[in-house]
């Protein structure tokens, strides 16, 4: 039981060797030995990935669950392997009673805004999560999904009215003030969104979206800025599997109109004469300014939680 961890970097150096079946076998058993080491199965769930094989991956999160049950991590990589799989009502069964006790986990939110995001999933979701609202008045898990599902369909105040409350109780989670910071620019209210943008870029947690709404925010007034994010942003998200094509060839299109002012003499006036004019059609599929008049009307489509999945960190 107790030199039963070490075996976890053996198990490391053996997968570094491409021996990956013989580092499986070899935690296998001893987990077997030790049932009470969540060490070893986590590990053992972790390289089975190196398999990348779905069942092998899935056989793993199912032993560790029944092992350790209460775990959510391992509960949030199962219902991901439902999801690559196209099983998506299976990993919201999976995800969505971890949110209606006590302040869920950023992976579990972080997986269920991936699930859910978009305006179509909002307008498909937003009764059940309107219900599950009101019948769990003190879950705060369910108020945040229901915000985002009401900033895509673009009513941000109420989206905020959900999400405000939960910056104190959730503050390593970014997502939550990139939203609400969101909400406030898409109303026309810059003031208020560059702070909320700034304590989602100070969160311990990394999530490149941060980057790239901040490149959004400012790319009036810190082009330079603007370009240096939104090329952070390509760089963390450019080889995942998880991110939508499309989006990253109009980040890139993007990049290279905002790169082009940065070397003009007035690289403000260019980005407000060359780029603002298109930064919403390219970013976001959309026409029109930076910011969404304030009555919320306009085409579908939208900031980096707006029609794409967020990219899981």
């Amino acid at each position: 039981q107790r030199a039963g961890t070490k075996l976890v970097i053996v198990a490391q150096a053996l997968v570094y060797a491409k021996r990956v079946d013989e580092a499986l076998d070899m935690l296998k058993r001893a987990s077997a030995a030790t049932p009470g080491n969540y060490e070893l199965h986590d590990a053992f769930v972790s390289l089975s990935y190196e398999t990348r094989d779905d069942a092998r991956i899935e056989a793993a999160l199912v032993a560790a669950l029944k092992a350790f049950p209460e775990a959510p991590e391992f509960t949030v990589r199962l219902a991901n392997i439902r999801k690559v799989q196209g099983d998506r009502p299976g990993a919201l069964a999976l995800l969505e009673p971890l949110i209606l006790d006590g302040i869920p986990a950023p992976s579990i939110l972080g997986e269920l805004l991936g699930l859910l995001s978009g305006a179509e999933r909002g307008k498909e979701h937003r009764e059940r999560y309107q219900k599950m609202v009101a019948e769990h008045p003190q879950a705060i898990g369910p108020k945040i999904v229901l915000g985002v599902m009401q900033h895509y369909l673009h009513e941000y105040t109420r989206s905020n009215e959900l999400l405000i409350p939960a910056l104190a109780m959730i503050p390593n989670e970014p997502r939550i003030p990139m939203y609400i910071g969101m909400n406030y620019f898409r109303d026309g209210n810059k003031q208020d969104a560059i702070p909320m943008i700034a304590l989602a870029a100070e969160a311990k947690r990394l999530d490149p979206d941060v980057y790239y709404c901040r490149a959004v925010v400012h790319a009036e007034d810190d082009p330079k800025g603007a370009l240096d994010d939104l090329r952070r942003y390509m760089a963390l998200t450019t080889k995942r599997p998880d991110v939508n094509p499309s989006k990253q060839a109009r980040v890139q299109t993007t990049v290279d109109l905002i790169a082009d002012c940065v070397k003009s003499e007035d690289a403000k006036a260019c980005v407000r004469e060359k780029v603002a004019p298109r930064f919403i059609e390219l970013a976001y599929q959309e026409s029109g300014s930076f910011a969404r008049p304030k009555d919320g009307q306009g085409p579908e489509g939208g900031d980096p939680a707006q029609g794409d999945e967020p990219p899981r960190t």
